[in-house]
């Protein structure tokens, strides 16, 4: 049995995931989560809560992991990609 492997890629507008066969390349299972913008007042600026990133994160991979069924074993490898240029300030307690 080939071994499986997990693409993540952590977007502006969603979070999406692949389950793929190490051997034949194929992909087995694609899931995404969307999550919303916030306006703010500042043209061209948009905001998103990072719990939402999380929360897309955690419910793409449990599908994926899900549609692996049985041979979730054999998942070897985890490739992630995320948003670029976005700025995340943390409070006093990293959160």
């Amino acid at each position: 049995m080939s071994r499986l492997f997990v693409g993540i890629d952590s977007g502006t507008q969603s979070t999406k995931a692949v389950l793929i066969d190490g051997e034949s390349g194929e992909i087995l299972a694609r899931r995404s989560a969307a999550y919303g913008l916030i306006a703010t007042d500042v043209p061209g600026c948009k905001e998103q809560h990072p719990a939402d990133w999380v929360t897309a994160l955690n419910q793409t991979i449990e599908e994926i992991v899900d549609a692996a069924g049985p041979r979730r074993r054999t998942i070897s490898g985890i490739g992630i990609s995320g948003q670029q240029h976005g700025f995340v300030p943390l409070d006093a307690r990293g959160a």
